[in-house]
């Protein structure tokens, strides 16, 4: 086990733990989308955070999306390089919104604007990766606000 699963497993009880259990079959992953579930189990448990629930289940292999110990097909090698690629584009995207909370803690709201645009490059070419896989993609319910992109907002500022 590596040390954030073991970090993520150390400071559960034994009630926690039984709870998350009986959480996680009354909001199972076939019914519900991952945020759902943990959301739903993380209200359960008055002193867990969405965050923890998601790092417990995927510690524990109650997350259907936690690694299988089950050999990948040779088919999936494709799937298992667009994962990456679109791993990475998020992990970006993580690095760019610290960047973008930096800037506003320094009141320089201006520098934001490319990392904004790199943040939008970074979506799309991620959505461009998950339309490159078989599956069925429920649709993105949000819609990104560009306006500020373009500089349409700058002119009122």
């Amino acid at each position: 086990m590596s040390s954030v699963a073991l970090a993520a497993t150390a400071d559960w009880t034994e009630a926690e733990q039984r709870q998350l259990e009986a959480l996680a079959r009354q909001y199972p992953a076939s019914s519900h989308s991952i945020v759902a579930q943990c959301a739903k189990i993380a209200a359960g448990l008055p002193n867990k955070s969405i965050r923890d629930v998601g790092a417990r289940l995927r510690a524990i292999a109650l997350d259907p999306l936690a690694a299988s110990t089950t050999p990948t097909p040779a088919g999936d090698a494709r799937h298992e390089a667009l994962e990456r690629q679109a791993s990475a584009l998020l992990q970006d995207n993580v690095e760019v919104v610290s960047a973008m909370r930096e800037n506003l803690q320094k009141i320089k709201m201006l520098d934001n604007l490319p990392l904004m645009q790199k943040f939008s490059d970074n979506v799309n070419a991620t959505f461009d990766l998950l339309s490159q896989l078989d599956a069925q993609l429920p649709p993105f319910p949000v819609e990104v606000n560009t306006m500020f992109l373009t500089g349409a907002g700058l002119d009122a500022a």
